[in-house]
C-alpha cells in the first residue's frame, strides 16, 4: 500500500572491600578468589516488570478528525485536532470519548497539562493558544498570539513552554500571558521538560544542531548539542533521568537517549526506516508510536536505547501517545488510505510492578546455629552444612561480627578465630566471598565451620541470603561466647 503524502510540514503534535585487624579477628585463607554468583544484579538493570501489555485495543471516537495530540491530567484524557467541527475531545478511561468545541477552528497541534489546566497551541489562526480546566470549556487569552507556527507544548518548572517553526519559542506561567524567546531558526518539532530544564528537537535532518536546551523556556542554547546521525526528530520525552527522542526518518537511527539533553547516544530499533512520531515514559519504560504502513505500530524500551517492537491491531497514523489512569492512550490522524478506518484511538493497559511478595525464605536444617549460644574456646564447630540454600534457591552465606575478648591480654600476633570449609576428614579449604556485601562467606565445597584458639570471646554470627522477586530476604543472627 502506498504511503499517503503528508498533508503539511506540521503534521504531528508531540506531548510529547586491607587486611582485618588481628585484635578483632584473623581469617586464615589458603587462597583468595572471587566467586561469581549470578543474582541478577547490574549497574543499569531495568525493572523486571517493565513490559508493555501488547494487547492494544482499538476504539472509535465520535469524530473522525486528524487527532494530533493527547495529554492526561486531573483524571482526564484530552485530545486536540487540526480539523473537524469539534476539535477537542475528552475521556476518563481512554475508551469512551466526548467531543468538545475548541475555542477556535484552528489547526490545534499539541496539548499539555499543568498548573491545573490544559493548554493547547496551533499553527494558524488569529489567536493560537487556548486553555481549559476541564477539557470541555475552552477559552483564549485576551491578547491574541498570532505569530508562530506552533508545533509542541510542554509543562515543567512552573512553566508552559511552546516551540515551533522558524525558531519561535514562548513561555508562560499561567497559559494566558506569554513571553517570546530566542532560539535558532529551525523547525522545532517537539519539546519536553525534565531534570530542571527544557529540551527541544528539530525535524530537519540537514541541521547540524538538532537539539537545544533551556532553563526558562525563552533563552535557548544548542551549542554542541548534536544528535548524530541526523534524523527527522519528531518526538521527545523525559523519564527515569533520561531524555529520549524518536524520529520519523533519517539515516537509520530512529531513537536517541541523553542524561542531560546535551550528549546523546544512538538507540537500536528493529526497523531502520520506520516513522516514529511520539514517545512517553511511564511504568518503568518508554513507549513510542508510529505513522507507518508496517503492523508494528508501537515499540517499548527500558532505557531509550534498546527497543522492542509491539504489534498493534491496525495500521494507522498514530501521532501522539500519553499515559494515565493505568494505561497508555494513543490518538491518530484520520486517513482513508490506512486500514484503521475511524478507529483513531488505541489503549493498552500497563503491567504494573508486582506487589512485594509475602513469601518467607527459609533455610531448613542446613543452617546449624545450635541452641546453647556458645562455641568451644579451643576447637571448632559447624555453622552451616554443605550446599546450604534456601527454599528460593539462594546460597546462604555467613558473616562474623562484633568480636571482642572477654578477658585477655591483647596479642596482635595471635588469631582469635577463623572460618573454613571442611570438605572431608583430612581436607579443608578457604571460604569464598558470597558477593552479598562485606564479610559474607560461603563454601564452594564442604560445610562451613568456625575454629577458635583458646581465647574467651564474644561474637555474632549472621546467616543471610538476599531477597528474590518472590521471596523476602533470609536472615538469622545469633550471639556466641567461647
Amino acid at each position: 500500500m502506498a504511503k499517503p503524502q503528508r498533508s503539511s510540514p506540521d503534521r504531528y503534535a508531540m506531548n510529547l572491600n586491607s587486611r582485618p585487624s588481628l585484635i578483632r579477628h584473623t581469617i586464615v585463607l589458603s587462597m583468595l578468589a572471587a566467586l561469581t554468583v549470578a543474582f541478577g544484579i547490574g549497574a543499569a538493570a531495568s525493572p523486571a516488570s517493565a513490559a508493555l501489555n501488547t494487547d492494544w485495543t482499538m476504539h472509535t471516537p465520535p469524530d473522525a478528525n486528524s487527532w494530533r495530540s493527547v495529554a492526561f491530567g486531573n483524571g482526564l484524557f484530552v485530545a486536540v485536532s487540526d480539523d473537524g467541527t469539534n476539535r477537542a475531545m475528552t475521556s476518563t478511561d481512554g475508551v469512551s470519548w466526548t467531543t468538545r468545541t475548541a475555542a477556535a477552528a484552528n489547526r490545534w497541534q499539541s496539548v499539555a497539562f499543568g498548573a491545573g489546566k490544559f493548554v493547547a497551541v496551533s499553527n494558524d489562526g488569529a489567536n493560537r493558544v487556548m486553555m481549559s480546566t476541564n477539557g470541555a470549556n475552552w477559552s483564549q487569552p485576551g491578547t491574541p498570539i498570532s505569530s508562530g507556527s506552533w508545533n509542541s507544548i510542554t509543562y515543567g518548572n512552573g512553566l508552559f513552554v511552546a516551540v515551533g517553526g522558524s525558531g519561535v519559542v514562548m513561555a508562560s506561567s499561567d497559559g494566558e500571558t506569554w513571553t517570546s524567546g530566542s532560539a535558532p531558526s529551525k523547525n522545532w518539532r517537539a519539546v519536553t521538560s525534565g531534570a530542571g530544564k527544557f529540551v527541544a528537537v528539530t525535524s530537519t535532518a540537514t541541521d547540524q544542531y538538532q537539539a537545544m536546551t533551556s532553563t526558562n523556556g525563552t533563552t535557548w542554547d544548542n551549542t554542541n548539542l548534536t544528535l548524530t546521525p541526523k534524523s527527522n526528530w519528531d518526538g521527545v520525552t523525559f523519564g527515569n533521568g533520561t531524555f529520549v527522542a524518536v524520529a520519523s526518518g533519517g539515516p537509520g537511527v530512529l531513537a536517541m537517549a541523553s542524561a542531560n539533553g546535551t550528549s546523546w547516544t544512538a538507540g537500536t530499533t528493529s526497523q531502520s526506516t520506520k516513522e516514529w512520531t511520539s514517545a512517553v515514559y511511564a511504568n518503568g519504560q518508554f513507549v513510542a508510536v508510529s505513522d507507518d504502513t508496517i503492523n508494528e505500530m508501537a515499540m517499548v524500551s527500558p532505557d531509550g536505547i534498546t527497543w522492542t517492537d509491539q504489534t498493534t491491531p491496525s495500521i494507522c497514523r498514530w501521532t501522539s501517545v500519553t499515559y494515565g489512569a493505568g494505561k497508555y492512550v494513543a490518538v491518530a490522524d484520520y486517513n482513508a488510505n490506512y486500514n484503521c478506518g475511524t478507529q483513531l484511538v488505541m489503549t493498552s493497559d500497563a503491567i504494573l510492578p508486582p506487589t512485594p511478595s509475602t513469601n518467607t525464605q527459609t533455610a531448613g536444617s542446613c543452617v546449624t546455629p545450635g541452641n546453647a549460644g556458645s562455641i568451644p574456646r579451643s576447637g571448632s564447630r559447624q555453622l552451616m552444612a554443605a550446599n546450604c540454600t534456601t527454599n528460593a534457591g539462594q546460597p546462604v552465606a555467613v558473616r562474623v561480627t562484633g568480636v571482642t575478648p572477654r578477658s585477655l591480654k591483647t596479642r596482635g600476633d595471635y588469631p582469635y578465630y577463623n572460618l573454613y570449609c571442611k570438605v572431608s576428614k583430612s581436607k579443608t579449604t578457604a571460604t569464598k566471598s558470597a558477593g552479598y556485601g562485606k564479610g559474607y562467606r560461603i563454601c564452594k565445597k564442604g560445610s562451613l565451620r568456625i575454629r577458635t584458639y583458646g581465647q574467651p570471646l564474644k561474637l555474632r554470627v549472621t546467616w543471610y541470603a538476599p531477597a528474590t522477586a518472590d521471596y523476602h530476604a533470609y536472615k538469622l543472627s545469633k550471639k556466641y561466647k567461647s
